[in-house]
């Protein structure tokens, strides 16, 4: 009997693992997660009857197919003509569509690369608005944009009032107290955050339940005016009553 040699088996082909985290903290400290936070939330509202809008935030962002390491978390970030839904992380080459803008908020050790390496990075995978947000002001800011124009992103500086402004999100961009905010073009006030909403919202109902209770006390005054005015009327129909009743009983 002969021995017959087996065929080698086809190499399996290694499955690629694009991990869903980088292992590192969304912030520094709570100053810097309370911006990123308060961004990505003020735009979400934003942009709440949209389906067609993505916005996240401290999400790892694949740019090479078969690179997994060749990716890159932004702060905050947009996109537009994607569906809106909850992703592990995004995949430019999945999705076909780049990253439309990109917010960095700038901290002890990320300033420098946000100004330089990442702006580069950019720039090479599409983004359309880069801005850098940098809180004590004393880096580079406290605002900086740059603007993809001629194929390449261009920096731009805050106008006069410190704003600038987004054509990515329709919206103008500024510091404020030390924060990042957003304001519709030509508005004074910027969009809320969630927690100036709760606020506004808790004193919005304060403000209607006073009402209510004096609505409440003018109608309950007015009822109280109704029923004396009833009574003096029923007095004065008891003593014309009585007067008649006094004059039949003269005549008779």
């Amino acid at each position: 009997m002969s021995l017959v040699e087996s065929p080698p088996m086809a190499a399996i082909p290694e499955t690629i693992v694009y991990p869903d985290t980088d292992g590192q903290p969304m912030a520094e400290n709570d100053w810097q997660r309370e911006l990123i936070v308060d961004c990505i939330q003020v735009l979400e509202e934003h942009y709440r009857d949209r389906q067609d809008v993505y916005v996240s935030g401290d999400l790892l962002v694949y740019y090479q197919e078969g690179e997994p390491r060749l990716r890159v978390a932004p702060d905050v970030l947009v996109v537009h003509g994607v569906e809106k839904k909850k992703r592990k992380s995004y995949f430019i080459w999945r999705e076909e569509k780049a990253l439309d803008l990109v917010i960095e908020i700038a901290s002890d050790s990320t300033w420098l690369r946000d100004l330089t390496e990442k702006s580069v990075l950019y720039h090479e995978i599409g983004v359309q608005e880069y801005f850098l947000f940098d809180s004590t002001g004393e880096r580079f800011g406290p605002l900086l944009a740059m603007k993809r124009r001629n194929g390449r992103l261009e920096e731009e500086e805050p106008d006069e009032r410190g704003r600038i402004l987004s054509e990515v999100l329709g919206l103008e961009l500024g510091e404020s107290e030390g924060r990042l905010r957003f304001y519709l073009p030509g508005e004074a006030k910027p969009l809320p955050t969630p927690g100036e909403q709760a606020k506004q919202e808790a004193a919005r109902a304060e403000r209607e339940a006073a009402r209510a209770e004096r609505e409440a006390a003018r109608a309950e005054r007015e009822a109280a005016r109704a029923a004396i005015a009833e009574a003096e009327r029923n007095r004065a129909l008891e003593r014309i009553r009585e007067l008649e009743a006094q004059l039949t009983a003269l005549r008779g």
